[in-house]
């Protein structure tokens, strides 16, 4: 429950040139039509600093009463039986942007250079769409009915971990694992907390072959795991500089240490060679060209070497 005294407190930690008629906590547990009313004839400014107001009280995680502070204001908003989105679409756009920014746990509602629509702001809201800003995709994403979609509100096959259900902006990466056949996505950190990296026997013409393969939770099926490897940085480690390189071979050292199949030994070998020499490249002052060079001779050799394993 959230008493007098918790509102009190939350007034306090509060931009002091917010209106006194109309705080956070105001907007937090206020009737909708109301508040909308109240924030029509507020500027532009004091609008701004509401927002501030509210945006700086969630990232602050810090400060341990601001956390117990904020997990009030969520729960509230998360209780409120009058959220509907009917509702939600006579709100004030600020007043809705507080709302998903709680409800989401996402303070980047509030910056002032994101703008999201009302009606999209209120589907947000309802899980009706993607809470990721850089997607915000109509759910369950490309009418999936897999389990995960229909039974996980809010969950978005297109840019979130199936194990987690978190999500972020990497792109080009081994540090997610696509499903071969239903294209779900899961952290390779994930995949290996939850034993969904396995080696397994394959018969092929006859012969049993050992194979390192992710097990998918969406759709139970499985993908091989060296053609995974190889898709990544035969498309993307052009881009990459030194630090990206050493980053995604850690990822990719780090799924093949579970593995049992040789093919997949000797790539976790060669992860762990090629991290060690782009140390001694790091500590050496090379100019850029020779840098350069260095980097292509080692993504090249790493690419041939999973072609033969493959």
């Amino acid at each position: 429950f959230i008493t007098i005294d918790d509102a009190s407190n939350l007034h306090l930690i509060f931009h002091s040139q917010i209106p006194e008629d109309l705080t956070v906590w105001d907007v937090v547990k206020g009737d909708v039509a109301i508040v909308a009313s109240k924030m029509k004839s507020m500027t532009e400014r004091l609008l701004e600093e509401l927002k501030i107001a509210l945006r700086l009280l969630m990232e602050d995680i810090d400060d341990q009463s601001h956390v117990e502070q904020l997990v009030r204001l969520q729960k509230h908003v998360e209780i409120r039986p009058d959220l509907t989105s009917a509702t939600l679409l006579t709100a004030h756009h600020v007043q809705l942007e507080m709302f998903v920014a709680l409800k989401m746990g996402i303070p980047a509602y509030l910056h002032e250079n994101v703008s999201v629509p009302r009606s999209r702001l209120a589907e947000i809201f309802a899980y009706e769409r993607c809470k990721n800003i850089s997607c915000q995709s109509v759910l369950p994403a490309e009418e999936c009915d897999c389990d995960v979609c229909c039974c996980r509100r809010g969950f978005c096959n297109l840019c979130m971990c199936v194990v987690c259900n978190g999500f972020d902006f990497d792109v080009n990466t081994c540090r997610w694992i696509g499903c071969d056949g239903c294209s779900h996505w899961t952290h390779a950190g994930c995949a290996i907390r939850e034993e969904q990296i396995k080696t397994v026997i394959t018969v092929e013409d006859g012969v049993a072959h050992y194979v390192t393969v992710f097990f998918c939770k969406a759709c139970h099926g499985t993908s091989e795991l060296l053609g995974w490897v190889r898709n990544v940085f035969q498309h993307c480690a052009k881009i990459w500089g030194t630090d990206a390189l050493a980053r995604e071979l850690e990822y990719v050292q780090e799924v093949f240490s579970v593995s049992e199949d040789s093919k997949g030994k000797k790539l976790f070998e060669k992860c762990t060679d090629l991290i060690e020499r782009l140390k001694v490249v790091q500590a050496e002052s090379m100019g850029p060209e020779v840098l350069l060079q260095a980097l292509q001779g080692m993504c090249t050799n790493f690419c041939l070497l999973i072609l033969l394993l493959c």
